[in-house]
């Protein structure tokens, strides 16, 4: 089954009520479960573990591995997710923008298409690699290409439990080798400077190397895990909330006066509750695969985020329901729940509220194409979404 039709095929379950069903691939049946509290007890159970197939790339870094060695390493990292990491996120994530306004002015109005998907993908990708890495947007020219084409093949590779086709020819293979082995010796160089010529000021590499228990592999895993999930989940987050709002003029208007008119304390509620919203009709994660002894289980954001019992008008654009209240974490896991929360779901979320304020204060933005979501890795849009920019 070609990716673009599992979304389909999971929503025809769910609207003949089917909440837990199974689907056949060529490595066995893989039990779909989508009643929240079935799903919550399997993401907090450690009976159940993660699968192996994301650790062809990420090795065994925060978001493949699991069981003792992910307790260590989550032990290690999950200081270095506060306060300043916050902080640093917001200075990048200005940074990055000012960097790009110039010739996001330039095209405003010439009638050229603005290359959003691709654009905004490499700007989170700058974001991630300064916050977290410290590292300068040209040092990232080698490996961009490389991240992106193993986020792709891990994303075709990955829906295989789902009885996706896996069409990879030879020359892909190779092409899907040679990023990684990019994406290896870059972060070895990164560690051999850093080890060399220590960082003046504190990221998550100094966190890494600090004390010296980690092995140069494990340092590896982290580093690849940080530059592929730090941005693709934000950048595509991103594009689907310009979608969302370009067919919702009343709700621009009023997120376009509010990104304009924004007071010093930064804060954007609206802003952050259109972000909820597109995550929750197009949650980035929007699997989990877990595995406990011969049993494939997975669990579906897409789904629980789109069920009729718990939500009303769900497959409505509503961001008004996050400025309301909160939702409970049963029903809405855009950042996954129990013990593999993601770490940076607070960065993340500050970094698509500054980007897409920013896209709002400063332009009239109309799509040029009519992208549709493909369970890959994360949701992605396809094709990549292009826009028209006026001043």
């Amino acid at each position: 089954m070609p990716t673009e039709q599992l979304l389909e095929q999971f929503q025809s379950h769910l609207a003949q009520g089917n909440e837990d069903f199974e689907v056949q691939s060529a490595f066995g049946k893989t039990r779909i479960v989508n009643h929240p509290g079935r799903a919550e007890q399997i993401l907090q159970s450690e009976a159940y573990q993660r699968t192996s197939l994301l650790t062809m790339a990420l090795g065994q870094g925060l978001l493949a591995s699991d069981g003792e060695l992910w307790s260590k390493q989550r032990q290690k990292l999950s200081p270095h997710f506060g306060g300043q990491l916050l902080r640093d996120f917001e200075l990048h994530t200005l940074k990055a923008l000012d960097s790009r306004l110039a010739r996001w002015d330039q095209l405003a109005g010439s009638g050229q298409t603005w290359e959003a998907g691709e654009d905004l993908s490499r700007l989170t990708l700058d974001v991630a690699a300064g916050a977290l890495l410290s590292l300068e947007g040209p040092d990232l020219d080698p490996v961009s290409g490389a991240v992106t084409e193993v986020v792709t093949g891990l994303g075709k590779i990955s829906a295989t439990i789902f009885a996706a086709d896996l069409n990879l020819d030879p020359q892909y293979l190779q092409r899907l080798r040679d990023s990684i082995a990019t994406l290896d010796r870059f972060a070895y160089q990164l560690i051999e400077r850093r080890t060399q010529q220590p960082l003046a000021g504190y990221d998550l590499l100094s966190r890494l190397l600090e004390g010296g228990d980690l092995p140069p592999v494990l340092v590896r895993d982290e580093i690849v895990t940080a530059l592929i999930s730090g941005h693709e989940t934000t950048s595509q987050v991103v594009c689907w909330a310009l979608m969302l709002l370009c067919q919702h003029p009343d709700v621009y208007q009023l997120a376009q006066a509010e990104a304009r008119s924004q007071g010093a304390d930064g804060r954007l509620p609206l802003i952050q509750a259109i972000l909820h919203e597109t995550m929750r009709l197009y949650p980035p994660v929007w699997y989990m695969g877990r595995r406990s002894g011969q049993e494939t289980v997975v669990v579906s954001p897409w789904l629980i985020h789109r069920h009729p019992h718990h939500w009303e008008r769900p497959l409505d654009f509503l961001p008004q329901r996050f400025l309301d209240s909160a939702p409970s974490s049963r029903i809405y896991l855009p950042f996954g729940t129990g013990r593999h929360v993601c770490l940076g779901r607070r960065q993340a979320l500050r970094e698509g509220s500054l980007i897409l304020a920013a896209l709002l204060g400063r332009y009239q933005m109309r799509p040029r194409n009519d992208p549709r979501p493909q369970g890959h890795l994360t949701l992605r849009h396809w094709p990549p979404l292009e826009m028209e920019l006026s001043l």
